[in-house]
């Protein structure tokens, strides 16, 4: 069927690296400082890849931009570190 999906296609290397995460996925907005600064990354939720490879996502917060980044969870050495 020409609208049927498949998951066996090749994936580039940024999405197989989200399908690896086993710790999860955290998805952010990306906001734009001024020029001579970097821009801050905003944690805005969460995603997790489904057994059938669909990636579900659960935001804590909306976006103005429209935009948001999935990268693969990196666990913290430090938890006193997080900026709680």
């Amino acid at each position: 069927m020409a609208n049927e999906r498949t998951n066996d296609r090749a994936q580039p290397a940024a999405t197989a690296d989200l399908y690896a995460a086993r710790d999860g996925i955290d998805v952010f907005v990306v906001i734009e400082q001024g020029a001579n600064e970097r821009p801050y990354w905003h944690r805005v939720g969460s995603a997790f890849v489904n057994r059938d490879k669909s990636i579900a996502i659960t935001l804590n917060s909306l976006p103005m931009s429209g935009r948001l980044v999935l990268r693969p969870r990196v666990p913290r050495d430090n938890p006193s570190n997080d900026g709680r």
